[in-house]
């Protein structure tokens, strides 16, 4: 996984994770409810991970594609 996505996850673990010290029980509902709150929040910091991954991919091919048209600008017409 990527660096930036595995810091996100950590925060987000540590969050959610009760104190070391903490002593109590949970119920069904407790645990259902933080799966669905990790879940999300997981899959919110997948998708921001991927669009800037997307952005940083298309950035770079647009400079490519920018770079090509300014060379065939350049080329003397025949």
């Amino acid at each position: 996984m990527h660096d930036k996505l595995n810091a996100e996850i950590d925060k987000i673990v540590a969050e959610m994770a009760p104190p070391k010290d903490a002593i109590g029980m949970l119920t069904s509902d407790d645990v259902a409810r933080l799966v669905r709150k990790a879940a999300t929040q997981g899959a919110m910091a997948g998708w921001v991970a991927g669009e800037r991954t997307a952005r940083s991919y298309w950035t770079g091919e647009m400079d490519k594609l920018r770079e090509r048209m300014k060379e065939s600008n350049d080329r003397p017409v025949l």
